[in-house]
């Protein structure tokens, strides 16, 4: 979704040199795509480490193990090298390689409890391509930062917005006024009016009139909403046995 939106700004020369976003949108790839392509630098937080020696805060986690993408190894906190780097181990899961310590150095370890839960085999490390590993450890360090705190708190305005929309306002749920509860929620009124229309000889079914575009109905006040309606009517695919008679009214 963040490209889609720097994909906008850019044709419309809108660019902004910093983006705010939330933790939904700060995964690795996104803090350097937008950089990379767009020039925007993502200012969000990014999601911890979740192995449990990062949890621990008493274990080895990734952050601390030395790298040398150059030679392909990885050095661990007591100073051993891995003896393989594997590429392409489990793509789908985000691990682009994958290095892996000898038996001999991980088994008499006086910190092998500190790395690894294994009774018996060494220490794995799986990793992401240089530039994303590189981007998401540097926003880790970042993001607990006082510099990044005050950069970061003009979200707190965008999130304050959200959260009086939804509890004051209750824009989660469809509003109804003066008009009985139509038997749709209205998150599914283009799949439920498209199968009512696509069936042959149950047109007079239609719940909504046919002058009337669905994609406008979020347009209209309430009083207005009475006469794009026919009100009473039903449509055969809203059976309770769809699950959408959820509705409530609000008077």
């Amino acid at each position: 979704m963040i490209e889609v939106v720097h994909q906008s700004l850019e044709r419309r020369n809108l660019l902004p040199s910093d983006h705010l976003v939330d933790k939904g949108y700060t995964d690795a790839k996104v803090l350097v795509v937008s950089k990379r392509d767009y020039g925007v630098e993502i200012i969000g937080p990014v999601a911890q480490d979740l192995s449990w020696q990062s949890r621990d805060k008493s274990g080895f986690d990734k952050s601390t193990f030395v790298i040398d993408w150059e030679a392909k190894m990885v050095t661990c906190p007591a100073g051993k090298k891995s003896i393989s780097w594997l590429p392409k181990t489990n793509p789908a899961t985000g691990v682009d390689f994958e290095a892996r310590f000898a038996r001999r150095d991980c088994t008499p370890c006086p910190s092998r409890d500190q790395c690894t839960t294994s009774k018996k085999e060494p220490r794995l490390i799986g990793l992401q391509t240089r530039e994303y590993h590189e981007a998401l450890q540097k926003m880790r360090a970042q993001q607990i930062t006082e510099e990044f705190r005050e950069s970061y708190a003009a979200r707190a305005g965008i999130e304050s917005t959200h959260a009086q929309a939804i509890r004051c306002s209750g824009v989660r749920r469809t509003r109804y006024r003066g008009l009985a509860t139509p038997p749709c929620n209205m998150s599914s009124l283009p799949s439920q009016s498209t199968s009512c229309e696509s069936r042959p000889g149950q047109a007079e079914h239609r719940w909504l009139r046919p002058d009337v575009p669905i994609s406008q109905l979020c347009n209209f006040r309430p009083d207005e909403f009475a006469t794009c309606v026919n009100v009473g009517s039903t449509p055969s695919c809203a059976t309770p046995t769809h699950g959408y008679c959820r509705g409530e009214s609000y008077n």
